[in-house]
């Protein structure tokens, strides 16, 4: 506790051992800081889930303030902004985890499309998504993302298309990119090419 720590380094100057007081200060620090960063993320999440979006945004950027270099502290902002329908400020935050957390590029640039498709900003969702396919050609996610571009502004010709080139890339995933294929066609008033890859998913299970 805060008060034992005290008592420690109080004996440690008394007895002028000042090497091992400044020691015992720090690690009063270092847990202070901890229990604050426990506290704050406690209290943004409460905050949030019970619909207190300002205060759960105030405490969030504290997070932030005193713990930027924990991708967590972003993370919890991000979903702040996202449940109070700003957009534009949760992708300011995603842009910096791209920054400061370069092994989370991916993720955000998927969450950076979903908020274009949330703004209605079809340019931006759509540049942001083929960034993320050139930027992570190999990953399923990127197609997916794609994919989801297209379906939200209702171009589904273009939509089709990627699932095409998903299914001719990831074979074993055929069941999983079937279904939105189906779902792609029917929009698309594709009814035959709808059956036909309906027929052949009740074959594949």
């Amino acid at each position: 506790s805060p008060n034992s720590l005290a008592t420690l380094s109080s004996v440690y100057k008394n007895f002028k051992q000042y090497d091992k007081e400044i020691k015992i200060h720090l690690q009063a620090r270092a847990e202070e800081r901890r229990v604050g960063k426990e506290c704050r993320t406690r209290w943004s999440a409460y905050h949030l889930n019970n619909g207190k979006l300002d205060k759960a945004e105030e405490s969030a950027l504290k997070l932030v303030e005193i713990d930027s270099e924990n991708y967590e502290s972003y993370e919890l902002l991000v979903k702040v902004y996202n449940q109070a329908e700003k957009y534009e400020e949760a992708i300011k935050v995603l842009e910096d985890i791209i920054k400061k957390f370069p092994d989370k590029e991916e993720e955000a640039l998927i969450q950076i499309g979903a908020a274009y498709i949330m703004l209605k900003d079809f340019k931006k969702a759509e540049e942001r998504a083929k960034h993320l396919l050139k930027k992570f050609p190999r990953s399923p996610n990127s197609l997916a993302t794609l994919s989801s571009v297209y379906k939200n502004f209702k171009q589904y010709d273009k939509e089709i298309k990627i699932h095409l080139q998903a299914l001719e890339k990831y074979p074993k995933l055929e069941t999983q990119i079937v279904s939105p294929l189906i779902e792609a066609y029917l929009n698309n008033n594709e009814f035959d090419k709808a059956e036909e890859s309906a027929l052949k998913l009740v074959e594949i299970d």
